[in-house]
């Protein structure tokens, strides 16, 4: 806000915008809901149910402050571009794989 002060400009919507999305964010129990809608999602997508895997929540062990997963292993995001050309995929192929929900993600992308 201090860089604002001579202008009249208040920042403080931003902050209570923030305050508002970070509770929710950080409530693990929707976020234990979020992840098995995404999970059976892509379990069910006729082309990714095989390329993508999102952990399974274990309730029974988490709460609202705690969430527990199974431990998947993977390719961090920042490894994305390395990792599908020792595939011997195109990087837009991989990056399909990772953020596309719908359409056909064998056609050609770039």
């Amino acid at each position: 806000q201090w860089a604002f002060r001579d202008d009249g400009f208040s920042m403080s919507w931003a902050v209570d915008e923030f305050e508002k999305n970070v509770k929710r964010e950080l409530d693990f129990e929707v976020e234990a809901a979020n992840s098995e809608s995404c999970r059976l999602f892509f379990q069910g997508h006729r082309t990714l149910s095989t390329r993508v895997v999102v952990p399974r929540v274990h309730l029974e062990h988490s709460t609202r402050r705690v969430l527990t997963m199974d431990f998947a292993e993977g390719t961090p995001i920042s490894q994305l571009a390395t990792a599908v050309r020792r595939q011997g995929e195109t990087v837009a192929e991989g990056r399909d794989a990772q953020f596309s929900t719908g359409g056909d993600e064998t056609r050609a992308v770039e």
